[in-house]
């Protein structure tokens, strides 16, 4: 039902209980009504009993009321709708109960109605017109006796009905060959129709109209029909509502979004009426569906029409691709272009798939699926082609044991799995840039497939790959040879609308000979800079020939084994039209639209598909629906020593929810040379990728600048892939694959770096460390040393846990620590600790209420610098607070539509040191420029630019540190800085990094804990155990600019500990969320 019939579907219902209470509120009859036609309802629906003598009911739509039973509407007319009219028939002998009595039973009524309508006899002729039924026979001025009015006809019952003409038009759009078919009802218009096809009428020939969703059976290609009230002929209108038939079908959505509801209007320049058609829903067989759809009485393998669709099934394997080829019937110039087709697919539970048809060359066109469920598969095609459309079929799948695709592993958020036997899959994959291109005659068929077994053997499961690279500079001779394979050039004529389907054919069998050996093929739609956009263009927001050509590879490849890593290097759009965060959105939703096998999705970047490289704060794709799993350049082209490599940006990422596997690090130069700082050795690949999966990622991928197939440095040899790097590389899969590294977790520790499922298992690794130091959980524990450059355990000892346990490492190299649990104990005692501060907030407080309200569910401070204020008897070296907090929302952040540079926080709690400053305190200078400054603050919009969102909705924190010397010596007996010149705080250091961005829920508790840990010089926040914000010695936060240093030779120690919960000081860090609201306050100290 559409909105507005619903919409009289209710007014009905509601009219029809006015109705019913006003008769029954009434107890007299209006008994000067006697029987006649009263209304016409002219969309009649149904009626129990259509006998005046028998009381039934009726439903209606379009009148009301919608549904109502007969009634008597006085002691001798009864109200009933005869199809579509409301008519009052006299009853002779009376009439009880909504019908009509047959008999005198009750004389007295009897006599009564005979004195109103003439009752107690029936052999009276009908007298026409008088709205009376003079012979009895329930019909009232029947129209076989008295005729009907005009524009009505005589039905077989005797009752008249309106006409409605319907007469059906073709038209079309050259040079497209698609064709529309619309209806008209109107008589003028229909008239207007015939004469346009006469030659009469020649001027204003154009068809136009609204359009709505919905398939009609006289025009059934297409999900959308002209409105026939709506459709006038046109000579010129304005281009805005022109558009072919197909990419209509395919954007209907998006192009009636500028209309108002109901006023979509669609105005097909070129439209030509080509001719009247008769029974329009007769349509070519449709073999399948159980229906004589082209009106020969015969119907699916009964038509010969079906004899080909019928023999039509086959049998094939989940997970493996099934395939179906067509021809075309019209003639094309380019088909690629000119014709669109899908198969709409049923699934053995009933899912509906809308799978893309690809043109393959000459008049062949091919669908392709690869099953998930066993049980029997139905497709019917749709095309504007004759002989592309209404073709059905039907296959079988049944189990053969195939793996299956690789999945998100819906239990863990950063594990993947085989999608058919639910085993976890550990991702190592290779690079190879042009893996479909036959390079400088390097990389030819035979030469893939030497590459690939070698790959296979050492446990590498996926490449990445462009389909194509498209590089800028086409068709320059050396740009052209990485876009050739045995099937030629991938364009004709470097023509974007021109492909060649040879060369992808060629591709097509590379991914199916590296799927046949178990490597998953990780495809890209294109390189780096702005090349895709400046081939494909994408003038006036026309991005359609791009979109035709993401939507050609679904429609070839999604059937495989692959995954999707979008175009490289995304940010290098930068901001040209249509800038980097629409065109990977737009690739990634493309691929999401056309790909039915719901392949896991990424986006390759620079940096990180979760981070902004210039601007920390900005997530990017992280949140986005199509994205699967997070790709990481972690560090490049930033791996240096000055950013600690940047493997924490792993652990960072992963709060988003999603896994994050790290691509490109580094590449490995075994001899063939190197063109970029980051083509290293051997040694320095191993101990990086070590790293990648010691800081959290679920994944990497590995390359060799002697065969990844480069612009620069094309495939050299399959020597190149017998490499130390790749050798490294199994040892580092054999190790993690025989253990449960999905559970495994990036942990701090004393050591370089641990991942850890406690009780269970713990990794340590370390370059350079003499020693290795892990805390233990319960149990006893099997410990061993791993060597990474040989792929050998060392002899195993036997630990205690409950302890910090510290073992010594063979030699200087890197080695990596394994412990394993192989027996429970009892658990271990907690480790002490010294609460200070235990505060429920519960309608009571261990400290100062200043302003706000103190209620049964917790403290409410309300908008402004309200809080609970806490004066801590001590001093803490290591510690840390937490909180739960519910009511934090968002959108209270406010929007200045004209300010220039506008950022808003919303404090969660404040700490200083109270020496010699007043509560409450202030924000300038006491607050500003404190000795020992550390707030927590979520960060609201911050706009560079007038009303334009720029950045901000993330954590941050700032802190400043002052040494010993200086905080003995008190800004005039004050704990505060002298400012600098600049009126900021003369600071012996400060730092203030941004943190990631959390999704809020208002009406759901959050955990909030701050820590500070000197002894490492670490500080921290999390929320619900996951971190959001960190600030570390010797790593410090990515791009914090020289302002801020990234280390400090300082602990945070306040004096006079000083702590405001529920807001900052100043306008800046109070609070802005009205319904926040806080309890379970507690302040814990570990020294």
């Amino acid at each position: 039902m559409e909105a507005n019939d619903k919409i009289l579907a209710s007014a009905g219902l509601i009219a029809f209980f006015a109705v019913v209470f006003m008769f029954f509120s009434v107890s007299v009859f209006d008994d000067g009504v006697t029987g006649g036609v009263v209304s016409s309802c002219p969309s009649f629906a149904s009626d129990s009993d259509a006998s005046f003598f028998v009381k039934g009911s009726s439903i209606v739509s379009g009148c009301s009321p919608a549904f109502v039973s007969d009634f008597c509407v006085n002691p001798c007319v009864v109200g009933e709708y005869v199809n579509s009219n409301l008519i009052q028939f006299n009853c002779s002998f009376g009439c009880v109960d909504g019908a009509c009595l047959q008999e005198g039973v009750n004389p007295s009524l009897t006599e009564y109605c005979a004195n109103k309508v003439g009752g107690g006899k029936c052999d009276n002729p009908e007298v026409c017109n008088d709205g009376k039924d003079n012979d009895c026979d329930a019909l009232v001025d029947e129209c076989s006796l008295c005729g009907c009015p005009t524009g009505q006809v005589c039905q077989a019952d005797g009752t008249c009905s309106i006409v409605i003409n319907e007469v059906y038009f073709k038209f079309d759009y050259p040079p497209r060959p698609e064709t529309f078919i619309f209806k008209l009802t109107d008589p003028a218009k229909i008239q207007e129709a015939r004469d346009i096809l006469a030659g009469k009428q020649t001027d204003v020939t154009g068809v136009m109209g609204y359009i709505f969703n919905g398939t009609m059976d006289y025009n059934s290609q297409w999900s959308y029909y002209l409105d026939p009230d709506s459709i006038v002929f046109f000579q010129l209108v304005m281009e805005l509502c022109d558009g072919g038939m197909s990419w209509l079908e395919n954007h209907f959505d998006e192009y009636c979004a500028q209309y108002s509801v109901g006023q979509c209007t669609w105005c097909p320049w070129g439209s030509r009426l080509i001719e009247e058609v008769e029974n329009p829903w007769c349509i070519p067989e449709v073999c399948g569906d159980n229906k004589d759809n082209d009106c020969d009485e015969l119907v699916d393998c009964e038509d010969t029409d079906c004899v080909d669709s019928c023999e039509n099934t086959t049998d094939v394997g989940l997970y493996t691709v099934y395939e179906q080829s067509f021809t075309h019937s019209g003639t094309y110039a380019n088909p690629y272009y000119y014709v669109t087709a899908d198969a709409n697919v049923t699934t053995p539970s009933g899912k509906k798939l809308t799978v893309p048809m690809f043109w393959d060359g000459g008049t062949t066109w091919k669908f392709r699926i690869a099953p998930t469920e066993v049980g029997t598969y139905t497709y019917i095609t749709k095309s504007a082609d004759a002989g592309l459309n209404a073709k059905t079929g039907s296959f079988t799948a049944s189990n053969t044991g195939n793996k299956g695709f690789i999945i998100r592993d819906p239990s863990n958020n950063y594990a993947f799995k085989y999608s058919g036997t639910g085993e976890h899959v550990f991702l190592m994959g290779d690079t190879c840039w042009n893996c479909f291109s036959n390079v400088g005659g390097n990389l030819t068929h035979d030469i893939f497939r030497q590459y690939i077994d070698k790959r296979a053997s050492q446990k590498f499961n996926f490449i990445r790959s462009y389909i194509v690279p498209i590089y800028q500079d086409l068709p320059n001779p050396v740009s052209q040879a990485q876009h050739i394979n045995e099937g030629g050039v991938a364009f004709l004529l470097w023509d974007r609308d021109k492909v060649n389907p040879e060369y992808f054919k060629q591709v097509d069998e590379r991914i199916k000979y590296a799927n046949s050996q178990g490597i998953t093929m990780h495809l890209l739609v294109g390189s780096d800079k702005d090349n895709l956009v400046k081939f494909f263009g994408w003038d006036n927001n026309n991005y359609q020939k791009m979109e035709r050509y993401v939507r050609y590879l679904a429609a070839r490849y999604d059937a495989y084994n692959v995954n999707w890593e979008g175009r490289a290097e995304i940010e290098e759009q930068g901001s040209t039209t249509p800038g980097y965060l629409v065109l990977g959105n737009s690739i990634g939703n493309w691929i999401e639209k056309y790909g039915v096998h719901n392949h896991l999705q990424s986006m390759h970047t620079l940096d990180s598909t979760a981070w902004n490289r210039n601007n920390p704060s900005d997530t990017e794709f992280a949140n986005e629906n199509w994205l699967d799993w997070q790709m990481q350049q972690a560090g490049v082209p930033h791996a240096t020593k000055e950013y600690g490599y940047q493997w924490n940006w792993i652990t960072r990422d992963r709060a988003s929810g999603k896994p994050v596997m790290n691509e490109e690090f580094f590449y490995e130069n075994s001899g063939r040379g190197a063109t970029h700082e980051h083509h290293v050795d051997a040694d320095t690949v191993r101990k990086a990728t070590w790293q990648v999966m010691m800081h959290g990622a679920s994944g990497f991928a590995f390359g060799n600048t002697g065969t990844y197939n480069a612009r620069t440095q094309p495939f050299a040899s399959v020597q190149y892939a017998t490499s130390p790097g790749a050798k490294y590389m199994t040892y580092l899969y054999n190790f993690f694959q025989d253990k449960e590294y999905w559970k495994l977790v990036p942990t701090a520790c004393a050591s370089d770096s641990c991942i850890v499922n406690p009780n269970t298992e713990y990794i340590a690794y370390s370059e350079t460390e003499t020693q290795l130091s892990v805390s233990l959980g319960s149990g006893t524990y099997s410990a061993r040393f791993y060597n990474p450059r040989t792929g050998v355990y060392n002899s195993a000892t036997t630990v205690e846990g409950c302890a910090l346990r510290t073992f010594t490492k063979p030699d200087s190299n890197d080695w990596v620590l394994h412990l394993k649990q192989t027996a429970t104990g009892t658990p271990c005692p907690e480790i002490p600790v010294d609460v200070i501060i235990n505060d429920t907030l519960l309608g009571i407080t261990k400290g100062v209420k200043v302003g706000g309200t103190l209620t049964s569910e917790g403290y409410r401070p309300g908008l402004g610098e309200n809080h609970i204020l806490y004066d801590v008897p001590r001093q803490v070296y290591n510690g840390y607070v937490e909180f739960e907090v519910k009511g934090f929302d968002y959108s209270y952040f406010p929007v200045p539509p004209n300010a220039s540079i506008s950022s808003e926080s919303s404090t969660f709690v404040a700490m200083y040191d109270g020496r010699g400053i007043p509560e409450p305190i202030e924000y300038n200078p006491n607050y500003r420029n404190n000795y020992f400054r550390f707030e927590v603050v979520y960060r609201g919009p911050i706009y560079t630019v007038p009303g334009q969102f720029q950045t901000g909705d993330a954590f941050k924190g700032k802190i400043l540190l002052a040494s010993p010397t200086t905080s003995q010596t008190l800004n005039n007996g004050k704990a505060v800085f002298a400012m600098d010149s600049e009126g900021g705080a003369a600071a012996d250091w400060k730092n203030e990094p941004t943190g990631i961005k959390t999704a809020w829920d208002p009406n759901r508790w959050y955990k909030i804990k701050v820590v500070w840990d000197n002894d490492n010089k670490d500080f921290k926040v999390y929320r619900d155990g996951q971190e959001v914000w960190d600030m570390k010695k010797d790593r410090g936060q990515p791009f914090a600019g020289d302002k801020y240093p990234s280390t400090s030779p300082y602990p945070w120690y306040p004096v006079d500990f000083k702590i405001w919960l529920g807001s900052g000081p100043g306008s800046t860090y109070d609070n802005d969320m009205p319904n926040i609201v806080y309890r379970n306050f507690r302040l814990v100290s570990y020294d």
